[in-house]
């Protein structure tokens, strides 16, 4: 199969990717070469993973490195992935670095998992109060129209409000129940998560943050510890996470390296290193400890990230009940109770 003849279209899942992650890290383990187990595995699953072991045997089996092979499947393949062989491969713990990932991805999805209950119920909540605000607009505004009208007594802005809102029920009405059907097949068909992209839900830009920066110590560690260049280690390292801040951010540390800056000048102004990774890494610099230091780094910030996942299971379904619950209740007394206390005020003033 040459790299042209790509078989699949889409990025794999993170489930995929944790499947193939951990074959190939068994592989490299036994010794198996990789053609020849990812082959068998091709022959045992099925869909997208089907595809991708097959493809990349086939590549292997022409002749072509682990690294090329991923290259031809560049489609399929996210850039971090290849960028993680590449650490693995340099520093001759190819099983390590796929396990690293293995538990990031593993991380991922089980923070996607506990978005998504955070927001069952809340949700549940908003679809039951807009189904009976729907009741309501439809049964009960003309109700109250007739009784103003019976009354001879003017319509009150909000039942005007209410009037015309009745009147485009059928162009808006099904457009939130569509909204969240879509969403919902966006969300558990797409390999990029909407759940999980910062910045769409408060309280999970944080957590990712801390897991990317656990993932660039553990294989900035790793790179070190193997006589990896220190301007290549942050290229490396940040390319593995996935993260254009990171990237950008270690061009301009290894730039500086390469001119022959020290860490300590070199790390200066960088805002996608925090502050406090960077004394740290200093500190090892000058006590020749940083590959132990940088492993600490990652499982201080591994443990931050899992302690904020712990929190947001906890919290976030009760803020969202208080405010999403709250909200429709509020909403519904208001449509319900403002015509009504309108027309009891102007009865009383008649």
């Amino acid at each position: 199969m040459s790299s042209g003849e790509s078989t699949t279209s889409n990025k794999a899942s993170l489930k995929d990717l944790i499947a193939l992650n951990d074959e190939i890290a068994a592989l490299v383990r036994v010794g198996v070469p990789l053609e020849l187990g990812l082959s068998s595995l091709g022959g045992s699953v099925t869909g997208e993973l089907k595809k991708l072991s097959e493809q990349i045997s086939g590549e292997m089996a022409g002749g072509k490195s682990l690294p090329d092979a991923l290259e031809a499947s560049q489609d399929v393949l996210p850039e971090l992935y290849k960028a993680i062989v590449e650490c693995g491969l340099k520093t001759g713990r190819l099983p390590e670095a796929l396990e690293n990932l293995s538990a990031f991805a593993q991380s991922m999805l089980e923070l996607r998992r506990r978005i998504t209950i955070a927001m069952l119920y809340p949700m549940a909540v908003l679809l039951v109060a807009y189904g009976l605000f729907m009741v309501f607009l439809w049964e009960m505004v003309p109700r109250l129209a007739e009784t103003y009208m019976s009354l001879q007594l003017p319509a009150a802005y909000w039942l005007e409000v209410l009037l015309n809102m009745r009147g485009s029920l059928p162009l808006w009405g099904p457009l939130f129940p569509l909204l969240l059907i879509v969403l919902y097949f966006l969300e558990s068909y797409s390999q990029n998560s909407l759940l999980t992209k910062s910045g769409l839900i408060p309280g999970v830009g944080p957590i990712l943050r801390n897991y990317h920066l656990a993932n660039f110590a553990d294989l900035l560690s790793m790179l070190i510890g193997h006589q990896v260049p220190l301007a290549e280690a942050f290229s490396l390292a940040a390319r593995a996470t996935g993260r254009e801040r990171f990237v950008s951010a270690a061009e301009t540390i290894g730039k500086r390296l390469k001119e022959g800056k020290s860490l300590t000048d070199s790390l200066k102004g960088v805002d996608a290193i925090p502050s406090f990774m960077a004394w740290m890494m200093v500190s090892a610099e000058a006590q020749a400890s940083m590959p132990r230091t940088l492993k600490q780094i990652a499982d201080l910030y591994r443990r931050r990230a899992a302690f904020q996942a712990d929190w947001f299971k906890m919290m976030v379904p009760i803020f969202l009940i208080v405010i999403v619950a709250g909200g429709a209740t509020l909403l519904y007394a208001l449509s319900l109770f403002a015509p009504l206390s309108e027309l009891l005020r102007r009865l009383d003033a008649a």
